[in-house]
């Protein structure tokens, strides 16, 4: 009896303290500025690669993002769902100019944000076809940045538009949950001259991407991404796509209770983070593998 009365008794306590903590973090929010609280959340964001943009309520990446250190390569997006990131994607291989690239565009699932991707890469020696999955690429330099754009639709409404000269444009919205099929993608890439835009559509036929779904006009080439990506899952992957979708509705079910006295994206993490700190770096960390520096790996003798 008496060991009851202790548990009940500490519960109470926990119940209280936790209450206290709410309390105290919904009264900080509420005290900040609209414009202190846009700079602290871009303050968080800043140290994942992101910055908040509140027109868009989006998290898009900066061209001085960390990840841009590590390139791409096909091995991330087979470990992607390991990682809660469940999404449909198109890597898109070809040569110009003296070197192999790769662009690639994604639309999903990212944890508790739903989000689309286009990533430039290369390599500066042109690779045989055989060995081009198997290789890592860098990301383009400056000078070698593209005009990307893309609107991102959830069964059909528009959730954002985002346009910018980039290597990596990227763009999550928070606390929504989706499966990849139910998203569509319009994405419009201009390249530097006739020959690229070439190569790169040749590219997309390569990877047997429909004809149908391509506009080439000029330097603009423009794709609406609406089903299944190229890449084929192993049975093993999909087991870990359905996993990690289920953890990620359940995420996206708590984080949307937990935060349930505010409305907008950029109180409710604010208001998580003075709570929970360590949700809010888990919420943040979007395409986080590939973290770690590594030595690539020279695939053959040139």
């Amino acid at each position: 009896m008496k060991i009851f009365v202790i548990v009940i008794a500490i519960l109470l306590i926990l119940s209280m303290l936790l209450f206290w903590r709410r309390r105290c973090a919904m009264r900080k929010v509420q005290k900040m500025t609209p414009r202190q609280r846009i700079q602290k959340i871009n303050n968080l964001a800043e140290e994942f690669g992101y910055y908040y943009i509140p027109s868009q309520n989006i998290f898009a990446a900066r061209i001085s993002a960390w990840q841009r250190k590590f390139g791409y390569e096909a091995l991330y997006d087979k470990v992607a769902a390991r990682f809660n990131m469940v999404y449909d994607c198109v890597p898109v291989y070809f040569d110009y100019d003296g070197k192999s690239w790769l662009i690639e565009f994604w639309k999903g699932q990212y944890g508790i944000n739903i989000g689309s991707e286009i990533g430039v890469y290369n390599v500066n020696y042109i690779v045989p076809e055989e060995k081009r999955k198997n290789i890592h690429y860098h990301a383009v330099k400056d000078d070698e940045m593209l005009h990307m754009a893309f609107v991102l639709f959830n069964e059909g409404k528009c959730c954002y538009t985002w346009e910018q000269r980039h290597w990596w444009l990227a763009a999550f919205q928070t606390g929504i949950f989706q499966k990849p099929y139910k998203l569509q993608l319009r994405l419009r890439i201009r390249f530097p001259d006739l020959d690229m835009a070439k190569a790169f559509v040749g590219g997309l036929k390569q990877a047997g991407y429909p004809e149908d779904c391509v506009e080439w006009n000029c330097t603009w080439v423009t794709i609406d991404f609406s089903g299944e990506g190229v890449v084929k899952w192993s049975w093993w992957q999909r087991l870990c796509r359905v996993h990690s979708q289920w953890e990620n509705r359940c995420c996206v079910a708590l984080y949307c209770m937990a935060t349930r006295p505010f409305q907008k994206t950029v109180d409710k993490i604010l208001f998580l983070y003075y709570q929970l700190p360590i949700c809010v770096r888990k919420l943040l960390w979007v395409r986080r593998f590939g973290r770690r520096e590594r030595k690539e790996k020279k695939c053959w003798n040139r």
